[in-house]
C-alpha cells in the first residue's frame, strides 16, 4: 500500500510553512516602520533634507502598494514558491545595498527593489499557505496566525530600528534582513512545494505600468513641489 503524500514527505510540513511564510511576511512588515527610528541619522550622514526623508520612505510603501496584485497573479502563474524565493532573494540583496548606499540615491534605489521583491513575496507567502490548506476551516486559522505573527513586525520596527541605529548606524536596519533572507530561502528550497493556479488572469503589464508611472509622478509632485511652492512664498 503506497504511503499517503503527508506520510511520505510530498506535502510540505505545516508548521514549516507556517513559519517560512509568517518570517517572510515579518520581514516586508518590518521594513515599513524600522527605518522610521534611522532617520534622523540617515539625513546627518548622508546630508540630505525632508524631501530625501520622504523618498526614503515612500519609495519603498508605493512599490509594494502598486505591485501587490500584480506580484498574486505571477505568483498564480509562474508558481509560488518560485516567485516568493524570487522575491525573498531580491528583498535580501537590496537590503544588502541599502546598507551599503553611498549616497541618498542609491539609497532610494535600493528601496525601490525593496518594494519590488517585497510584492512579490508578500501574496506569494499568503497564497502558498491557502494552497496547503483546502479545508476552509483550517485555512482561515493558518491565514489568521499568519496574519496575526508576521504583523508583529509592524510594531517591532520602531524598537528594533532605535536600537540597531543606537549601536550600529542607520546601515543596521537594513543588514538584519540578511539573516533572515538567508534563513528563509535555505529553508524554503528545501522544504516548500511548488503549485499554481491554471485559471489565474492574464497579467496587465500595460496598466502596472501606467499605474506605477501615474502613482510616481503624482508622488513626486507631492513631495518635491511642497518645498518648491514654501519656497516661492
Amino acid at each position: 500500500m503506497a504511503a499517503s503524500p503527508a506520510a511520505s514527505g510530498g506535502r510540505p510540513n505545516r508548521a514549516v510553512l507556517l513559519a517560512v511564510t509568517c518570517l517572510g511576511q515579518f520581514m516586508v512588515l518590518l521594513d515599513n516602520t524600522i527605518v522610521g527610528a534611522a532617520l534622523p541619522d540617515m539625513q546627518h550622514r548622508l546630508h540630505t533634507q525632508l524631501t530625501g526623508l520622504q523618498w526614503i520612505v515612500d519609495a519603498y510603501v508605493l512599490l509594494v502598494a502598486m505591485l501587490l496584485l500584480s506580484g498574486g497573479v505571477f505568483a498564480d502563474r509562474f508558481g509560488r514558491k518560485r516567485v516568493y524565493l524570487a522575491g525573498v532573494a531580491v528583498f535580501t540583496v537590496a537590503s544588502v545595498v541599502c546598507s551599503l548606499a553611498p549616497s541618498l540615491g542609491w539609497l532610494v534605489a535600493g528601496r525601490v527593489v525593496q518594494g519590488i521583491g517585497a510584492a512579490a513575496l508578500s501574496p506569494a507567502s499568503l497564497a502558498l499557505l491557502a494552497a496547503a490548506h483546502p479545508v476552509p476551516r483550517e485555512r482561515v486559522r493558518a491565514i489568521g496566525l499568519w496574519a496575526g505573527l508576521s504583523g508583529i513586525g509592524l510594531a517591532a520596527g520602531p524598537v528594533a530600528g532605535g536600537v540597531l541605529t543606537d549601536a550600529f548606524g542607520w546601515p543596521a536596519v537594513f543588514l538584519v534582513n540578511l539573516p533572515i533572507g538567508a534563513v528563509l530561502l535555505l529553508v524554503g528550497l528545501r522544504h516548500l512545494d511548488e503549485s499554481r493556479n491554471p485559471s489565474a488572469p492574464a497579467i496587465d503589464v500595460p496598466g502596472t505600468a501606467l499605474s506605477v508611472l501615474g502613482v510616481g509622478m503624482l508622488t513626486y509632485g507631492l513631495i518635491e513641489g511642497a518645498p518648491a511652492a514654501g519656497r516661492r512664498r
